[in-house]
């Protein structure tokens, strides 16, 4: 306290943090600025799989491949994909799991989720739900996975609503619920980023009684996502 050399390093970080925070606003902001101007569908590449993107959808990013990479189902298991905008996660599950539900608040990406499950066949096995994370009824899955928005802040429509979430309101209220959904030796595959604070993420899952793995990291742009495995 009073050293003048600690003062000059403390403000140097503060700038630093500042800069890094307003980087990814812009980052994020380009984003939806492309979500909100786009007017046709157009057709993405993820790891080898051709989806469907509707304009007002949000398309799959760095993380969703992230956590495509880390999700391990089995041929017995029922899934819920919560947050699922294209259902990406959820039809490279379909290619083991055995039964798969997608849900998003977004109508634009039930419709969207439901193009893609008809372009990949997979009807039989995998149907899209218009919910505020967790579908009305009480059922239990064996996977829960969530690919969540990060940013702390303010929404004014569905495309912001897919990567702002203010006061992290979304993400407190899925760990508070999560148990009701989730099988007795189920799991949870979730993603999270570094400018939306490790810390704070790992603090609630632990608060919520639950007990995480970190499995990989990506770090692009001047972002870092983690993805956990959440028991």
């Amino acid at each position: 306290k009073g050293c003048k050399y600690c003062e000059a390093e403390t403000y140097i970080r503060m700038c630093d943090r500042r800069k890094s925070e307003q980087h990814i606003i812009t980052l994020q902001r380009n984003k939806m600025e492309k979500m909100r101007t786009c007017e046709k569908p157009y057709t993405k590449k993820i790891l080898g799989k051709k989806i469907r993107v509707n304009p007002g959808v949000f398309y799959p990013a760095s993380d969703t491949k992230l956590l495509i990479k880390s999700i391990r189902v089995y041929p017995h298991e029922k899934i819920l994909e919560a947050f699922a905008g294209t259902g990406a996660i959820s039809i490279f599950c379909a290619l083991k799991a055995g039964e798969i539900m997608a849900t998003d608040i977004n109508p634009k990406a039930i419709e969207n989720i439901n193009e893609n499950i008809h372009m990949h066949k997979l009807e039989r096995k995998m149907k899209a739900v218009c919910a505020n994370i967790f579908p009305v009824k009480i059922e239990e899955f064996d996977v829960i996975i969530i690919n969540p928005p990060y940013t702390d802040k303010k929404a004014r429509n569905f495309i912001e609503k897919s990567m702002l979430d203010e006061n992290h309101t979304t993400i407190k209220r899925f760990f508070k619920k999560a148990r009701r959904y989730l099988a007795p030796k189920g799991r949870i595959y979730a993603s999270w980023a570094n400018f939306a604070d490790f810390f704070f993420f790992e603090k609630l899952i632990r608060k919520n009684g639950f007990q995480f793995k970190r499995i990989h990291s990506l770090s692009k742009d001047g972002k870092t996502y983690r993805t956990y495995k959440i028991k």
